[in-house]
Formats: structure tokens, sequence, C-alpha cells
């Protein structure tokens, strides 16, 4: 600290002297709430920004004190007249324990502020920026909250999350979340058997872009996955919860439904859901996959409403529709004398996101979202918001896509996902 012949004057001082001479700290560049370090009969000769006659030393108080720059000042009175003198101002000031660089000089004072804040500044500092004093860099800056950076917190860094399935594969979803590392998710995300539980760091309104899993290939290919986007508004500190469809698998013959993609607040408030596609077929006269949905309702005897789908048709088959968002995917219970299906439980269907979502079990399992499983030459129906079902016959067969659900300004758009889903997260602009 500043060694001898040192006086520390008190913000109350300093602050009504200022007051008496008519300088209002609301509106003037900085207010001084701090201490003064107080040199007789020195100056400082260097490190000087401005210098001008000025009539006492108060106005050059108030001159340091109203320039953004200025930490220090040195007053020096005219010999030939004490009631007038110059003042000069420094950025930088002396060093602690450096006092011996001053000069001595009889007619000159040295002032060095401490400790004070900036009204202006915290005016300046954008985005809820607070200015504070950089000892290190000896000059006032804006201790910008992230994202946002700049001298006065004025620009947004481009940062996004993208949210995927981990390289996990089949229909239970991943256990590490290493494959984050490296990246803005890196040791911010926590996994609950398979769903990844995130808090969002930032108030801000956000580009969400979501896609379900496409349906496993087979001698037909599986449809693809359903892809939503569009601006969602997220509040620091919200836990979302998010499942990432995963595609589904082949088995022998056909291949399982993909899985939808999900993103819920912590109280399952559902905000988005992209239906995933159903799995191919085996047969080679058989249908290809339906792709995920733009609207609610699965497809070939999807679900609606958030329910899962159903198997239907001509032919004995144990092939599971896709899961929903509240109800599991069925299967078909062959009634000969009707020629028909009626629905049942079965471990090909894929469960509901409400029931953990894992894919359905068989040959050819479902992918995590709720995708049901294929049996034989028959895929499996997507998961989604509501499941998509699957129609069998003795020629072949058709599992159908998974629904999807949207609020607010996010919507289906025309491109489809091959492959695994994905949630993209991408910062727009932060909440005032």
């Amino acid at each position: 600290m500043l060694t001898s012949k040192v006086t520390v004057v008190i913000f109350a001082l300093i602050g009504n002297l200022a007051r008496c001479s008519c300088w209002d700290r609301a509106t003037n560049a900085r207010y001084f709430d701090g201490a003064v370090f107080v040199r007789h009969k020195s100056a400082l000769k260097t490190d000087i920004i401005r210098k001008m006659k000025i009539v006492s030393e108060i106005k050059c108080s108030q001159a340091c004190l109203s320039e953004n720059s200025c930490v220090s000042h040195t007053y020096c009175r005219t010999p030939s007249s004490p009631d007038k003198g110059t003042c000069y101002l420094h950025q930088n000031g002396i060093p602690e324990g450096e006092a011996s660089v001053l000069d001595k000089k009889d007619k000159c004072i040295y002032q060095q502020y401490i400790g004070f804040t900036e009204a202006t500044c915290t005016r300046q500092c954008n985005n809820k920026g607070k200015c504070f004093y950089d000892y290190s860099n000896k000059r006032y800056s804006c201790r910008c909250i992230p994202p946002h950076f700049g001298t006065y917190c004025e620009k947004t860094q481009a940062i996004s999350f993208r949210f995927t399935n981990l390289g996990k594969q089949g229909n239970s979803g991943p256990t590490s979340t290493s494959g984050y590392a490296n990246t803005t998710l890196n040791g911010r995300v926590t996994l609950d058997k398979g769903i990844q539980i995130w808090t969002v760091p930032f108030s801000a309104f956000y580009t969400l872009t979501l896609a379900g899993a496409s349906g496993g290939n087979a001698s037909q290919h599986g449809g693809h996955g359903a892809v939503l986007s569009g601006i969602l508004k997220l509040n620091k500190g919200t836990r979302l919860r998010i499942l990432i469809g995963q595609r589904g698998v082949k088995g022998t013959m056909a291949a399982g439904g993909g899985g939808g993609t999900f993103i819920t607040e912590e109280n399952y408030n559902l905000l988005a859901a992209a239906g995933g596609g159903g799995g191919g077929g085996g047969y080679i006269i058989s249908n290809p996959g339906e792709n995920g949905q733009a609207n609610e309702t699965g497809s070939v005897f999807g679900g609606i409403n958030g329910l899962g789908g159903i198997v239907n048709g001509t032919h004995q088959n144990s092939a599971g529709a896709g899961g929903g968002f509240y109800g599991n995917g069925s299967c078909c219970l062959f009634i000969t004398s009707m020629n028909a299906c009626t629905s049942q439980k079965c471990q090909q269907g894929g469960l509901s996101f409400m029931n953990g979502g894992f894919g359905g079990t068989g040959n050819g399992n479902g992918g995590l979202g709720g995708g049901g499983a294929a049996s034989n030459y028959f895929g499996g129906g997507g998961g989604g918001y509501s499941g998509g079902g699957v129609f069998a016959t003795s020629l072949g067969s058709q599992a159908g896509g998974g629904g999807s659900y949207f609020i607010g300004d996010v919507r289906p758009i025309r491109g489809l996902n091959n492959g695994d889903g994905y949630v993209l997260l991408e910062l727009k602009s932060s909440l005032k």
C-alpha cells in the first residue's frame, strides 16, 4: 500500500465538498464511493491524459471523477495566484508501494482514487453488466455476464448447444456424457435412464431445431425423422429433460422404427416433439417406412392426442407400433375368424415418453424415443408425440411415422432427418 505521509480521506468529505460545488453525482460521469490516497507536496509528471487551468483543487477532483479513464490527479497552485492552478489528470496512477515515483513539489498535491463506483459505467454496461475497477490494468471495466462480452458488454457470443444420442444405438439411451467433452455441453448434462437433464445457463430467446430419428433400413428403407424449428424463450435456471431419438435397428429381415425426439421442462411440460420414421419392411414389395409427421397424429393406424399407434392388417404378425408421449405402442392379436387384428400389450411396442421412452424389443429393436420393434418381414412404427402404427398383409407391410408437437413459433420445416435425432439450441438474443 502507499507508504508515509499518505492520508485516507473518506467519501463523505469529498462528496459533501462536491455537492457544495454544485456537482451532481446522479448525472455526472462517476461518483466516488471509496477512499482517496493523498500525497501533499507531490506531483506525478507522467501518465497525463489531460492538462487544464482550473480555479480550485475541488474542481480538479470533479474533472477527474467526470473523466471515464481518470484514476488520479495532480493539482498545482499558481504561485502568483493561490486560488488558481493547473490540473493534471492521470489514467493509471501509481502502483501500490511505489510512492517514490512522485516528484516533490511544494505547491502541488497528488490524489488517487481507490475503490469507487462509476454511475455512468453502470449505465454504459449493457445487458446487466457491472462496472468495477480493474486493479491489474489500473482502469475501470465492465464485468459482463455471459454470454455477453465487449467493452460495454454490448456483444453477444454466438453460443449453441447441440444435444445428440452420444453415440448410443438401439432401444435404450446413453449412459455416459463423455461425448460432450470439448463442447459447450461439457459438464453441463446429467443422465436419467437415457434422458438428458440440462439447466438453461442464460435467459434468452433461442432458435430451437429438433429432429426425430429415421427408421431402420431393410429391403425397403426406413422413413426419415421430422424436423421442427423456431424461436423458444427460456429462462436461466430452468431444467429441461431432453430425449434424443435413436435410429431403428435392422433385424433379420425388417427394421425397427425410429424414436421421436422430445424436450420438456422438469415437470414434464412438453415444449416440442419431433416424430421418428417408420421402419423398413423385409419384403421387396413392402412399402418404405413413412416419414415422421408434421402434425400431431401418427400415420398408418397411428395414435392420436399423444397415444401410441396400433398394428392392424390381414396377416398375423408381432411387429410393434410406436409409442407416443402418453401412451405405449401396441401389437396385433390376430383374430382368425375376423381376419383382422385387435390391440394387445407387447414388448415390441415402443414405450411412451412418460413411461421412459424405450424402444420396443424384437427382431430389429425400435430406437429410443418409442420406436416400435420389427418382427420377421414387418417393420416397427416410429415413435413421436403420437406413435406411428403398422399395417401388415401377407404381401408385405408398411410402418407409419410418429407425430410431432410444437408450440409458439416452433414449426415443422421442409427438411427431413436421416439418422439419429438431435436437438440444437442457438442463442438468438438475451432477455433484457
